[in-house]
């Protein structure tokens, strides 16, 4: 299905093309999913679209640099996802062969971690897990050359799942509510919520991008004459990105360097902010990218998995790395 760069096409819209019909106009009120528009400033070429009913909706949309596969989560799946963490590091379709991902339909890459050793250089707090600390790296926490940067490092930006206590009762038996939020580690919560997961990346893309502040940037001075660029912010590449409408519903998106008609440059930070801002984020992150960046999703947990990678070797091959951490939604 293709349409015009100047096609702009709601995703409730969407949802009918994928669903058909009757059913398609019953069914918009259950998914609970963001009404953005595309806008024609997104030089679009090629939208898809596929869910898996109440709990994402999955877009494909490809630009001029990038082709990016968006997943829509309402809020009602908000209590399905969580970071799971691994004993080892594993691809995802390793992954998806795990038991723990035995009732799942969608896998993310997530948070920053030492291909070497595994060690994590991201905050990652998982239900019934042990917490992830960049305080168990040695590489990080006994590195001269980051040793300026390390209090930048230790408070980045992070997803969190709040649950918070119903406003009309303060009781142990209080109906609780699971919602989104995007901070900076050491930014402290409201009194009404704890944190019941969190997963650490960085930085912020939205309101504004923290690159700097983040530790993710350093220009260059009279000592150092290259900046300091770990991630490449402002280089197209691939990247996996998380943002937050003012409805509280959750984007995941991933950037690939693969197109229909070959590949693409991918995306800057600046260029995934952007995204983000014209699919209806208000509040944004990027997680680990480049080879990283990858996703599995099925339309149900007995379905077979399909997947988006970011990036793709000189044969036009996935690139398909090992990761530590991901976001898991489940059935």
């Amino acid at each position: 299905m293709r349409w015009s760069a100047c096609s702009v096409l709601p995703f409730s819209f969407l949802r009918m093309l994928a669903m058909g019909g009757v059913t398609a106009l019953l069914a918009l009120g259950m998914h609970g999913l963001a009404k953005a528009d595309v806008p024609r400033a997104l030089d679009t070429t090629f939208l898809m679209a596929q869910q898996a009913p109440n709990l994402y909706q999955k877009i494909i949309i490809t630009q001029s640099k990038a082709q990016w596969s968006v997943f829509q989560l309402p809020t009602s799946a908000g209590a399905q996802l969580s970071p799971v963490v691994f004993d080892r590091l594993l691809t995802l379709r390793q992954m998806t062969k795990r038991p723990e991902a035995k009732e799942a339909v969608l896998i993310v890459n997530g948070g920053f971690f030492d291909p070497k050793t595994g060690a994590p250089s991201s905050f990652v707090t998982a239900p019934g897990k042990a917490a992830l600390s960049p305080e168990q790296n040695p590489s990080l926490m006994q590195n001269p050359t980051l040793a300026p940067y390390l209090s930048a490092i230790l408070n980045r930006t992070e997803l969190r799942a709040l649950s918070c206590d119903s406003p009309a009762a303060n009781t142990s038996d209080s109906p609780k509510t699971l919602q989104f939020a995007i901070a900076r580690h050491l930014d402290p919560q409201a009194n009404a919520c704890r944190v019941a997961w969190s997963l650490g990346a960085g930085p912020q893309l939205l309101p504004q991008l923290t690159s700097q502040p983040e530790g993710f940037y350093a220009p260059a001075t009279a000592t150092a004459k290259a900046p300091r660029d770990p991630i490449g912010v402002g280089v197209p590449n691939a990247r996996t990105v998380v943002g937050i409408t003012a409805e509280g519903q959750l984007i995941i998106a991933l950037a690939s360097q693969q197109g229909p008609k070959g590949k693409l440059p991918g995306a800057s930070l600046q260029d995934a902010a952007e995204f983000l801002k014209a699919q209806g984020a208000v509040v944004a992150m990027n997680l680990d990218g480049g080879s990283s960046s990858g996703i599995a999703y099925r339309p149900n947990a007995q379905a077979p998995w399909r997947f988006v990678f970011g990036q793709i070797n000189p044969k036009a091959q996935p690139v398909e790395r090992a990761v530590h951490s991901v976001l898991m939604l489940r059935q």
